[in-house]
């Protein structure tokens, strides 16, 4: 049988086992049928098949999953039938059998390998009347065939309606352990995978605006339509209230928190009549670290929040970007080459970054006016700046601080390779006798983008 909407091709175990092919590897599959909702992976069987027309001639190689049965299909006869289509008549069809009445399908070669069997000719009848598709192994029909249960009068048996749609992914639970390996690999350990794209399409947005950098989200080339995540938003705002009422000390500094980014320029609220064409709510909740010597409060937002289990969240439609840091454990053994450490820190790095207008409204949060009422009535902002939390931020962090540190290459190449080779995203650990070219060089790169703090530490040295 050729299936157009099967994604994969399958053979029968028992065919695989007569013809004596041996299996090729394994593979971890799900299988989704037409109307199916829950599916489970199971290892099948790869088979490698030679497929020729019976009459000979030209064979092709094709794989296929093992499995135990494909489907019955009630034999139409076409060998008789035919006649009663004039274009069909002079036509040899590949699927004839004289005996049965019920056909087993035993081989389903599905829309992987389908082109390579379709020879491009087709002869049609009426818009009513089924179509002949040569192929490899002959003449096959596709279409309409009127049932030989019908007459003048109309229908008068039940119609029998074979329906294939075969879905064909990796097993979720395979799928999550490649993605946690991959991970492992690309960012920690060997940090060689670029996701080319987003460079350039960063390196072209980034801009210095007079105070700050100015860059755009990466997104997705034809990413899935992102929804507006608002009742979900609502939803996670008056849980959120609800578990921070029961703590008034940490509802004010979460307040407090928001109130002074509104102040700083960091958010902005969003005007009542303003339209866009792509909006998008981040709902967030607080880490509280109550032993913390500064930051005890913490807003953090979750760009990983989906409508539904099946849902778009804006991650999902962003490039994460190339792991631009150092691998960590060279600014490590570099740390240990001399007696004097320095160290130092980009102060409120990623807030110093602005986001293209144009991607702010992806960056919306809901929050309330007074945090004293009952009643949730929400307010709507949106960030200005690089969120700490959505999956790029590292990214743009990092091709941001190298574009900078690249503007003074040529004045002091050997300072700025020190600081790129020193750099895991806004941390500095680099060691160096403090002569004044170092202080020289911190003085050229700070300007007005970014406040460097820097902490000198000698014999005795520790990073927290």
């Amino acid at each position: 049988m050729f299936d157009s909407g099967s994604q994969r091709s399958f053979v029968t175990g028992k065919v695989a086992q007569k013809a004596g092919v041996p299996v090729k590897r394994k593979e971890w599959v799900e299988i989704r049928t037409f109307g199916q909702e829950k599916v489970e992976g199971k290892l099948r069987e790869v088979f490698e098949l030679s497929v020729a027309p019976v009459q000979g001639g030209e064979s092709v190689s094709i794989e296929v999953y093992g499995v135990d049965s494909i489907s019955q299909i009630r034999n139409e006869h076409v060998e008789t039938r035919k006649k009663d289509y004039p274009h069909l008549q002079a036509l040899w069809f590949s699927d004839v059998c004289m005996t049965k009445n019920v056909l087993e399908i035993e081989l389903l070669i599905g829309a992987d390998y389908l082109w390579l069997f379709q020879e491009g000719r087709t002869v049609r009848g009426k818009s009513d009347e089924p179509v002949a598709v040569q192929t490899k192994l002959g003449w096959v029909l596709s279409g309409p065939l009127k049932s030989s249960s019908e007459d003048d009068d109309g229908p008068t048996s039940c119609a029998q309606v074979s329906v294939n749609l075969i879905g064909h992914v990796t097993s979720s639970k395979n799928r999550s352990l490649e993605a946690c390996v991959e991970k492992l690999w690309d960012y920690e350990t060997l940090g060689i995978k670029h996701e080319e794209e987003a460079s350039e399409l960063l390196n072209d947005s980034i801009h210095f605006n007079g105070q700050r950098y100015s860059v755009s989200l990466p997104w997705k080339e034809g990413h899935s339509l992102l929804p507006t995540n608002y009742s979900c938003s609502v939803q996670r705002l008056k849980g959120q209230l609800l578990r921070l009422k029961r703590d008034p000390e940490v509802l004010q500094e979460y307040d407090r928190v928001i109130k002074e980014q509104l102040e700083l320029g960091i958010i902005e609220p969003v005007v009542e009549l303003e339209r866009a064409d792509k909006i998008h709510y981040l709902p967030h909740h607080a880490v509280v670290r109550k032993d913390a010597k500064t930051t005890k409060v913490r807003v953090v937002y979750d760009a990983s929040s989906k409508e539904t289990k099946k849902g778009v969240s804006l991650n999902d439609c962003l490039h994460v970007g190339p792991p631009l840091s150092p691998l960590l454990y060279h600014i490590i053994l570099r740390f240990r080459e001399k007696r004097i450490a320095l160290v130092a820190d980009i102060e409120k790095a990623f807030l110093n970054i602005e986001i293209d207008p144009c991607d702010r409204d992806c960056l919306r949060f809901l929050w309330v006016g007074n945090i004293h009422e009952d009643e949730v009535k929400p307010v709507e902002y949106r960030f200005c700046r690089v969120v700490f939390g959505v999956n790029c931020s590292p990214f743009l962090l990092n091709a941001t601080l190298q574009h900078h540190l690249d503007r003074f290459s040529k004045g002091n190449p050997e300072l700025t390779r020190k600081l790129k080779d020193g750099f895991y995203v806004d941390d500095l650990t680099t060691v160096k006798k403090l002569t004044g070219a170092f202080e020289n060089g911190f003085s050229a790169i700070k300007v007005k983008a970014y406040k460097v703090k820097i902490y000198k530490t000698s014999k005795v040295y520790k990073i927290s």
